[in-house]
């Protein structure tokens, strides 16, 4: 397996004859909780990524409805209103699903302001806000270049599960 790339490479001071060879396995200098929290956090940021994605289609679809003028009993102030923040929020949602899926330091952003947003629904809301919050705080491994794959990170806790048998 090659060395991942946006890590950083050390240059020796030695000769090229003296370099050992690379490491097979990128993570083996993280501990194995680490290795297993990691991993538990990439599928919750999955899960994350996939109710964003649903969720800010449905309010972007519900944005348009209201705009198209299918949401009957309404006055013009409030369907512009409603609209607005449908699409506003749904935009929102997609635009943090994407950088989460992707990985990106924004989409980390993004994801801590729907996680605050998301406190002041009481209770259901509160709860998936501190859920939210909680693995956002935890991940900063898995965002930015020099972040953990999953696939690094499953690929390293089955070895070390084997290795344990």
């Amino acid at each position: 397996m090659p060395i991942p790339r946006n890590r950083p490479q050390f240059k020796a001071a030695v000769s090229q004859e003296e370099v050992p060879p690379p490491i097979d396995r990128p993570l083996s200098y993280v501990r194995s909780a680490t290795v297993k929290s990691l991993l538990w956090r990439h599928y919750a940021l999955l899960v994350l990524c996939a109710l964003w994605s649903l969720g800010g289609f449905i309010c972007v679809a519900m944005g348009i409805a209201a705009f198209a003028g299918f949401i009957p009993k309404l006055t013009d102030d409030q369907v512009a209103l409603l609209g607005a923040l449908s699409l506003f929020s749904g935009a929102l949602q997609i635009v943090t699903a994407l950088g989460c899926w992707l990985r990106a330091k924004w989409g980390r952003v993004c994801g801590f302001v729907l996680g605050a947003i998301s406190l002041l629904g009481f209770p259901l809301g509160t709860l998936n806000g501190i859920f939210i919050l909680v693995v956002f705080f935890r991940s900063a491994p898995l965002f930015g270049p020099s972040r953990f794959s999953g696939g690094e990170l499953a690929e390293e806790h089955r070895y070390r599960k084997r290795r344990n048998k």
